[in-house]
């Protein structure tokens, strides 16, 4: 839901070019398969959390230059 909270703020102020470094390789392995547009099967049994991926999917779709990597 961050992740979320966080493109929504990248759209509204137009930024582009963007990294996202994050500690967590379950994060960035989530974000990715959401970028590709798969929500892993756990997912897909929670609505909630679905909805969720769905939406920061279509966020990504509309997001140029963006790149993720662990630190």
């Amino acid at each position: 839901m961050a992740l979320e909270q966080f493109l929504k703020i990248l759209k509204h102020n137009n930024l582009q070019n963007i990294i996202i470094e994050a500690d967590s390789k379950l994060i960035i392995n989530s974000i990715k398969r959401i970028y590709c547009g798969s929500a892993p099967k756990k997912v897909s049994r929670h609505s909630r959390l679905l909805q969720v991926y769905q939406r920061i999917h279509l966020h990504l779709q509309n997001m140029r230059n963006l790149s993720f990597t662990h630190v």
